[in-house]
């Protein structure tokens, strides 16, 4: 039997997704999990893989569990949104949709399924879609303004209190602004 490194195996499992072999990735994933059950890129594979099976619950529940570890993942987010439409869970699938905007605000599939969702669920017809304070936060970072990027946040975070992702995303603006103190905290 030939060794193989786990790295190497989770980019096979790449390779096989991006080719559309869903079941071999879930047959992978789930033998990684069962001797690695804390690797997180496993439980992301499998959750793609499920979803391009159609098999929704399975797929929300593997995904949750990257979203638990990682709450700004953008495939998670991506996946839970049409896993909710799909159930027509629509605030739901906007939430997630907006999350993983707020990682690639230039992406115009996801602007446009973005919109689809408001117009189908909310009955909102914009011609643009607004950006949400995270979204706002890491374009900030990535002109390296963290101060705006800190007071946006800050100010998110007193209306949402339970925004793990903004938190995270609040200690990496103290942290790249050079108050690693109060990023600590």
């Amino acid at each position: 039997m030939s060794e193989i490194s786990l790295r190497e195996y989770l980019a096979d499992l790449d390779r096989l997704l991006n080719q559309h072999a869903a079941d071999d990735v879930i047959l992978h994933s789930r033998h990684i999990l069962q001797y690695y059950p804390k690797i997180v890129d496993a439980y992301r594979y499998l959750g793609r893989a499920l979803i391009l099976n159609g098999r929704w619950d399975e797929a929300e529940a593997a995904l949750r569990r990257v979203i638990a570890v990682v709450p700004d993942d953008y495939y998670a987010h991506t996946g839970l949104s049409e896993i909710y439409d799909r159930n027509r869970r629509g605030d739901e699938a906007i939430w997630h949709l907006e999350r993983a905007l707020e990682q690639n605000p230039n992406q115009r599939e996801l602007i446009d399924s973005l919109r689809s969702l408001y117009k189908r669920y909310r009955n909102i017809d914009q011609a643009k879609v607004p950006m949400t304070a995270g979204g706002v936060a890491r374009q900030a970072m990535a002109n390296q303004s963290y101060e705006q990027a800190i007071e946006t946040l800050r100010s998110a975070l007193v209306r949402h209190k339970d925004r793990v992702d903004l938190r995270l995303l609040l200690a990496e603006s103290l942290w790249a602004g050079s108050d690693p103190v109060e990023a600590a905290e």
